[in-house]
């Protein structure tokens, strides 16, 4: 395994040139406890470069390559992240918007506004982390708003009581658990900005819940 290359390019060297992962005792090569994924890719973009009469040192050299596309990637997939949670809490600031229309007792509307000016706070810093950095924020899609809008009317044609709209907007939030746990799951990195606002996303649900309950 004694190789012209140190470190992480000792790995990747392993693997261009005899074509599988190391075998033997990696506590010899501190490196080799990395993933193997990140090794195995820059290991292959070699070869491929080699099929263009690189040298070794140029194909080592031109691995900043995959870092920029793995950069970019990594940038795209945070910010779609950032943006469903931005486009989930103004789902919720519509549908609440569309059981107060609904909503009679003032104790029930009380909580309604409570709840909205949460979903608020949440679009709002999302809405601020997009601009910072180049992206839109975007409004729940017309279509969307008016099926929302529709689904309530149909829910709600024989039965306007505090208990059939709580139910409604525990439904409603038992999806966007769903949606935001789903996105927590899959955040395999340190954005503390982005996690902080979906646990709030997610927190902010839970209680929302909780509070309905009572209504029910």
């Amino acid at each position: 395994m004694n190789y012209q290359f140190g470190g992480h390019f000792g790995y990747i060297g392993y693997i261009f040139f005899n074509n599988h992962l190391p075998i033997g005792n990696p506590t010899d090569y501190w490196c080799f406890f990395n993933p193997p994924l990140f090794y195995i890719v820059s290991a292959l973009f070699m070869k491929f470069q080699m099929l263009f009469n690189f040298t070794i040192e140029q194909g080592l050299e031109n691995l900043q390559i995959l870092s920029a596309l793995y950069t970019i990637v990594f940038i795209i997939y945070v910010y779609k992240i950032l943006k469903e949670v931005n486009k989930s809490s103004k789902v919720g600031i519509d549908g609440i918007n569309f059981i107060l229309e609904k909503a009679i007792d003032n104790e029930f509307k009380n909580m309604l506004y409570t709840q909205k000016d949460e979903y608020q706070n949440v679009y709002e810093r999302s809405k601020n982390l997009l601009l910072q950095n180049g992206e839109k924020s975007e409004d729940t899609p017309p279509v969307q708003k008016a099926m929302s809008w529709m689904g309530i009317q149909m829910s709600t044609l024989t039965n306007t009581t505090d208990s059939k709209l709580a139910e409604i907007l525990i439904q409603g939030n038992d999806m966007g658990i769903i949606k935001g746990t789903k996105l927590l799951n899959s955040m395999n990195f340190k954005e503390q900005s982005i996690k902080n606002i979906l646990n709030d996303f997610v927190s902010l649900q839970q209680e929302n819940i909780d509070e309905l309950k009572k209504y029910l």
